[in-house]
């Protein structure tokens, strides 16, 4: 979504003015069902399920060939909590009751980004698929390093990345790449807002 349109939605400081703005916008959809009463945790399962939910309707254009390769691009985001719990840590609320759906054993703690990469490469059906991917993954991979994920740099990338495509498949990694990082930023502000919400209400402010 257009830097402009965020800004707007930044001037809305409660968490029910910024959902309702949100759902003025072309990002409407992805908040859609999410409701206004929602907690912090609800709002990271809202948007997990959102993503895959998204990227499985993308691989459905692509055919069986391609459907490993898309359900390892749906558990992205899972890697970090995978890692976490095969520590020994405990189950986020978050994911208290998420569905175990996966075809194949879950990743674990060396399952790292770049084994990610190898696996999801090795999962494209085709030498120009693989030759593209590796290109586009490498620069997002790029923009996250340092300081952690970010999503305006993410999605600046991402952008940039989905006008030099080479080649169709770079497209659909570069547009899945912006759609997560609209993502990130729905997720980030509203879980602020609540929290902001909630400290208020304590405080006998809201």
């Amino acid at each position: 979504m257009d830097n402009r349109v965020w800004r707007q939605l930044a001037a809305y400081e409660d968490f029910r003015g910024y959902l309702q703005a949100l759902n003025g916008t072309v990002l409407a959809g992805f908040a859609a069902n999410l409701a206004v009463d929602a907690d912090v945790h609800m709002v990271e399962r809202h948007f997990r399920e959102t993503w895959k939910g998204y990227v499985a309707e993308i691989g459905s254009w692509h055919g069986d060939a391609f459907s490993k390769a898309f359900r390892l691009l749906a558990e992205l985001p899972d890697l970090p909590a995978r890692s976490f719990l095969d520590r020994g840590e405990p189950h986020p609320v978050w994911l208290a009751g998420a569905a175990q759906t996966h075809e194949e054993p879950p990743l674990h703690a060396e399952a790292t980004l770049d084994a990610w990469r190898a696996s999801f490469l090795s999962a494209l059906p085709g030498k120009p698929e693989r030759q593209e991917a590796a290109h586009v993954l490498d620069r997002l991979i790029a923009s996250g390093r340092g300081d952690g994920p970010d999503a305006a740099r993410l999605r600046e990338t991402a952008e940039r990345l989905f006008r030099r495509a080479k080649h169709p498949f770079g497209r659909v990694l570069a547009h899945l790449a912006c759609v997560a990082s609209d993502l990130m930023d729905m997720r980030g502000e509203l879980c602020v807002r609540r929290v902001l919400d909630r400290v208020a209400k304590v405080e006998g402010v809201a």
